[in-house]
């Protein structure tokens, strides 16, 4: 047995890098927990590889311990300026690598740092904003977006 569940919980929980890949988690990042605040509820992850440091849902995890992190493409929102007085506590500055449009749904590549976020918006969102390669951005995603893989 892979996952036990209900189809939702299965779909929203993936335990491997290829059961998230099938249920739509774009973006999956080896890491390390950099620390935990219990008294929060959250802990801060840093990306391999990287300076990016995200805040995650509080895990059975100890500081230190290597991770892998998954988050859909669609649960990450995307400003041309710096948002404020917002509940999101991940809020990164970027830059647009690419912009594809793919039957209705515009996936964006956007670089943060070192580290390439995909990101899914749709068309009336990319003309209100009027996005173009290259131009500098954020990205916004909420602690409970980010996923845990087990293996």
């Amino acid at each position: 047995m892979v996952a036990d569940g209900n189809p939702r919980q299965v779909f929203n929980a993936p335990v491997s890098q290829e059961h998230a890949g099938r249920f739509g988690y774009e973006n999956i990042f080896d890491g390390v927990v950099a620390e935990t605040h219990p008294d929060l509820g959250t802990m801060t992850c840093r990306v391999a590889g990287s300076n990016l440091v995200l805040e995650s849902p509080l895990a059975n995890k100890a500081a230190g311990e290597a991770t892998t992190l998954a988050l859909r493409a669609g649960d990450i929102l995307i400003a041309t300026t710096r948002p404020s007085g917002i509940s999101a506590r991940n809020i990164l500055s970027c830059r647009i690598d690419s912009i594809k449009d793919r039957a209705g749904i515009v996936e964006l590549q956007a670089l943060c740092g070192t580290v390439m976020f995909c990101v899914h918006i749709t068309r009336g969102a990319l003309k209100s904003l009027g996005l173009e390669r290259d131009q500098s951005a954020w990205i916004i995603i909420k602690t409970h977006s980010i996923q845990f893989l087990r293996t």
